[in-house]
């Protein structure tokens, strides 16, 4: 799925207002889709043809250097096409905003971390809105993408060429035992119920490197206008069980609102992590962004590349 987002979550950094109206309108399969001959679907429909948006695609990717494919399902894609905003406009946001979080997650590292990182999670990556730009921003380091929908999974594999595997609905049932310098997670924990917020959260920490970091991003007190600010419960939670996807149980997946106390009580309770950096509605200008660290250093052995890649990324 979209980093497990309802694309609500996504709107521009200015907050454009239309764009809670459009997302009533947005249905899972709004464009039609055509078979390329890779097998893997694109947005190719003959209204999206006609009107050159498979050009405009074309040429936003081009300015950022990464792949134009995108996937039929990419609901993300297709909220902004509809959303109000003129066709170009929504597919230059498309691969901003991509490309937006990418630096923002390259930045937060930077701050905290002395070397580049080796090995990068993408988790719930969606259709690689972000995960396309990771090795960029992130040069010389391995990317995986992880996604509970088999479709995401095998288009950011096939299609974008970024190394992917599946998730599951149930943290338990995740078995993967590799570990990642950085571990990504935007817009999964704004979409959990309770019962599973925190079963995953410390099933993603044990991800995490000695010294690695876990970033992940909440709906906050910033986000809750943006969905009628509903009363919270004395434990600072609330989740509405709902279906943005036909793929997602809306027993796993809805919508989530939480505070930072609630937050902070659930990475208290995983042992060896540490919150080390909190940055409110720091992610499209709404959702709160979490950084964990694990206990320990990075190991700093490292191949000659390595050493020119840690000599540029040092802050000056």
């Amino acid at each position: 799925m979209n980093k497990g987002v309802n694309p609500q979550d996504k709107p521009s950094q200015s907050a454009n207002p239309v764009l809670p109206r459009a997302m009533r309108k947005l249905k899972a399969g709004i464009c039609g889709i055509k078979m390329v001959t890779t097998g893997i679907k694109m947005v190719t429909n003959e209204p999206l043809l006609r009107s050159n948006t498979a050009g405009v695609i074309e040429a936003a990717a081009r300015r950022f250097d990464v792949s134009p494919l995108v996937h039929a399902e990419d609901f993300i894609f297709h909220y902004l096409l509809n959303c109000g905003t003129p066709r170009e406009t929504a597919v230059q946001h498309y691969f901003e905003s991509g490309r937006t979080s990418a630096e923002q997650a390259a930045s937060i590292f930077k701050e905290h971390v002395a070397r580049p990182p080796r090995t990068i999670l993408d988790f719930a990556c969606g259709y690689g809105c972000v995960t396309r730009h990771l090795h960029h921003v992130f040069p010389g380091a391995t990317v995986t993408g992880c996604d509970v929908l088999d479709s995401a999974v095998e288009f950011v594999s096939r299609g974008l060429g970024v190394r992917a595997m599946r998730s599951s609905a149930i943290p338990e049932d995740f078995a993967y035992g590799g570990k990642f310098d950085l571990v990504i997670v935007l817009s999964l924990f704004s979409h959990l119920p309770e019962r599973t917020f925190s079963r995953w959260l410390r099933r993603l920490a044990r991800l995490a490197t000695p010294g690695g970091l876990v970033l992940f991003t909440t709906h906050g007190r910033k986000s809750a206008p943006h969905f009628g600010n509903p009363v919270l419960g004395a434990n600072g939670f609330w989740h509405e069980a709902r279906r943005e996807h036909h793929n997602l149980d809306p027993l796993y997946y809805g919508l989530t609102i939480n505070t930072r106390d609630y937050c902070e009580i659930c990475i208290n309770e995983i042992r060896g992590m540490q919150l080390i950096d909190y940055r409110e509605g720091l992610w499209w200008g709404h959702q709160d962004a979490y950084v964990i660290q694990r206990e320990g250093r990075l190991t700093s052995s490292m191949r000659p590349i390595s050493r020119l890649l840690t000599i540029l990324w040092r802050p000056r």
